[in-house]
């Protein structure tokens, strides 16, 4: 994803001053492409595991370390002071964290920083706030404790945030816009945040309040994340520790981030080992620091808002960074073998252009999937992963199509007509190669989905034989089969919130 940055405030983030040249060079370096400089506007490429990169709090404490000015764990004022927390119902969105921030000298550039981050923080890491929702509030118009519960939606009232009158859950969902946007995350009932005096926080994750909005006054800060699965501790840290680096002070709410470092075992002779390097004990503990990370001599210290070290790979790739790219010196193999790529690779590279010509989106999504996704189409012979350590990544998919529907399910606010693809493998319960394809619009038909296979088929030199089939995917009479797959209309019940006609097909690529 694409964040913008002015200069002038990293540079106010910076503990030394630095030229933007260097600080450009410094952030390719790093692994965050600058994509566009104009004037002292910077704009970078952030990585999706890299979601404390959407700020300019973020990247500034990622470049203090990286170019030598501030070494190890990030060092934060704490407040000894606490906001107390009563969760009395939080079935619906069960993961909560919360944090709280004090002493901010509101400004500009703040306000702008808080703005980029919130909403790149859910498109990307919150899945457009399925997955994980934040709140940011003023504090000082909060009257603890706060109490964490749930309603009907009708039973809801308040001034949500950029009104002027009371709505209910009903009519919040019906009239505003994040309402509209954001409706097919609730059923009949809502998390509600109420305060000691009865003042309604917000109603996540749709939207907060009017009567606790952050405004140029603000100087005390209450933070919230509600999800769907574990990590928001994760998103309360980010937050926090942008607003931290501004100068804050860090409080500890319970449940939420304790802001000490996660001990991660990193073996340090298997990283140089795999690298080919070799360095001195001090300066693994230097390269480290750049990273922004400790070490203690057995285990990696880990700042609460990394969400991407786990593993003994994240920590060589961190060392590597450190270590620079440029001081690898690239060696010939020893053998003089030549390597050809598989025909498999062959004919999806073919495939791929073929699609894109005929004015198809590739789309690419994990062999691992959500059981969510495929249930929610009717599929429930699924081979699961044991020990799943995700919601997100607990089955093998059998099928491409759910997940191309479950794709244009989250873009419904992107541009029609949407004609999109994929090519990956499935277990059914064999693994085969695939490819589906999906047309959403108001006028898709039979007919339009017919006429991109025969276009493939011909391409490809495929004799294929369509005959009318009946399947639960699609609608009756709009459907058909040949020996390598199907296609037609795709039932509406299947659809979601997508809201328009799809058209789709599913092949499978191999022996016939």
């Amino acid at each position: 994803m694409i964040i913008e940055l002015d200069f002038q405030d990293v540079q106010s983030l910076l503990r030394r001053k630095t030229e933007l040249e260097k600080l450009c060079d410094a952030l390719n370096m790093y692994g965050t492409q600058v994509e566009e400089v104009d004037k002292n506007k910077i704009r970078i490429e952030v990585n999706p595991n890299r979601p404390d990169l959407v700020s300019p709090e973020g990247v500034a404490r990622a470049m203090n370390g990286f170019l030598g000015y501030d070494l190890g764990l990030p060092v934060w004022k704490m407040d000894g002071s606490s906001v107390e927390v009563l969760i009395e119902k939080n079935s619906i969105r069960p993961y909560l964290a919360f944090s709280s921030i004090t002493g901010i000298d509101m400004n500009q550039n703040i306000i702008k920083s808080l703005m980029q981050m919130q909403e790149k923080l859910h498109t990307s890491f919150g899945r457009n706030r399925r997955k994980y929702s934040i709140g940011i509030y003023d504090l000082d118009k909060i009257r603890p404790p706060i109490t964490i519960t749930e309603m009907p939606l009708d039973k809801i009232s308040f001034v949500p945030l950029g009104e002027t009158r009371e709505m209910t859950g009903k009519e919040i969902i019906k009239k505003t816009d994040k309402g509209k946007k954001f409706s097919g995350l609730l059923k009949r009932k809502a998390p509600v945040f109420v305060d000691s005096i009865g003042t309604v926080l917000s109603m996540p994750p749709i939207i907060n309040s009017e009567d606790t909005k952050v405004d140029r006054k603000t100087k005390n800060f209450f933070i919230d994340s509600t999800g769907m699965a574990e990590g928001t501790d994760t998103l309360v840290s980010i937050v926090t520790s942008a607003l931290a680096d501004r100068g804050g002070k860090i409080g500890f709410i319970s449940p939420g981030p304790t802001f000490f470092p996660f001990h991660k075992p990193f073996d340090s002779d298997k990283a140089q080992k795999r690298l080919g390097i070799k360095i001195e004990p001090n300066q693994l503990t230097n390269l480290l620091g750049k990273m922004r990370v400790g070490w203690n001599g057995s285990d990696a210290l880990v700042p609460t808002y990394r969400a991407d070290l786990n593993h003994q790979i994240d920590f060589t790739e961190e060392l590597a960074i450190a270590y620079g790219y440029d001081k690898f010196k690239g060696t010939l193999p020893a053998s003089n073998l030549i390597g050809k790529s598989l025909s498999q690779n062959d004919l999806a590279q073919s495939l791929r252009q073929i699609m894109v010509g005929l004015g198809f989106i590739e789309t690419r999504s994990y062999v691992l999937t959500s059981e969510r996704i495929l249930s929610k189409r009717g599929e429930s012979k699924l081979i699961k992963a044991v020990n799943a350590k995700s919601e997100e990544h607990s089955c093998l998919r059998n099928k491409l199509l759910p997940g191309l529907l479950d794709f244009l399910e989250i873009n419904t606010d992107s541009k029609y007509p949407q004609r999109i693809f994929e090519i990956g493998e499935v277990f059914s319960p064999r693994q085969e190669l695939r490819i589906a394809g999906a047309i959403a619009h108001s006028e898709a038909s039979y007919a339009e989905i017919k006429g991109v296979l025969d276009s493939l088929s011909i391409s490809m030199g495929w004799d294929l034989h369509w005959a009318l089939w009946e399947d639960a995917w699609f609608l009756s009479g709009r459907a058909a089969l040949s020996k390598k797959g199907l296609f037609g209309e795709i039932h509406p019940e299947l659809l979601g919130e997508i809201g328009l006609p799809v058209t789709g097909f599913e092949m499978k690529l191999g022996k016939d």
